[in-house]
């Protein structure tokens, strides 16, 4: 995700297309290596994380499948296989409704993108837990957030889901969060049904 990478960073090291034209030419030989692999991932969570609103996210992620496409389309790929190569990356947070309605509005947008770029196909939505929900003085709370996050992104559609732990304000997590992360989806998938 070069493109959330800058976001970050708030600056690129040179000229963004340059970098995004090197990114999707590696792209297009590894594509050939694994043909069933992703290339770019076009994650709106770094908005998210900087306090933006859903609107901002998708717009931003949908804006950065965009430019992906368009790179490996330039790079030799056809518009059909540069859509399937791009997974579209979204937070999840403890409102479930609002981030079902986030991962429902993201199919719809890819429908509409890909399909005006005569490339139709279903989005691949990557979902990972969002950090600034989480609680850094009383992180037990933590673990219903990353619930709630988990539950939203299930219902919402997501084909990945990625929950981080409870602990994670506190520094980097301990063997007793990854279990809970690990069992918390587990629960949710196989005692939820979801």
């Amino acid at each position: 995700d070069p493109l959330g990478a800058f976001a970050v960073a708030g600056a690129s090291p040179g000229p963004i297309d340059s970098h995004l034209a090197k990114a999707a030419k590696a792209g297009a030989r590894f594509a050939e290596i694994y043909p069933a692999a992703q290339i770019f991932l076009a994650s709106g969570t770094v908005v998210h994380e900087a306090g933006g609103g859903e609107a901002a996210e998708l717009a931003f992620a949908m804006a950065s499948a965009v430019a992906y496409a368009k790179a490996l389309v330039e790079a030799g790929l056809t518009a059909p296989e540069a859509f399937s190569r791009i997974t579209v990356g979204l937070a999840a947070d403890t409102d479930h409704f609002l981030t079902i309605a986030k991962f429902r509005a993201a199919r719809v947008l890819w429908d509409r993108i890909a399909t005006a770029s005569a490339a139709p196909g279903a989005a691949r939505i990557e979902a990972r837990s969002s950090r600034r929900m989480l609680a850094a003085q009383d992180v037990w709370t933590n673990m219903l957030r990353l619930t709630a996050a988990g539950f939203g992104a299930a219902v919402g559609g997501a084909d990945a889901i990625a929950l981080g732990t409870f602990t994670d304000p506190l520094g980097p997590p301990t063997a007793f969060a990854r279990r809970q992360s690990r069992n918390t989806q587990l629960v949710l998938m196989a005692e939820a049904h979801l």
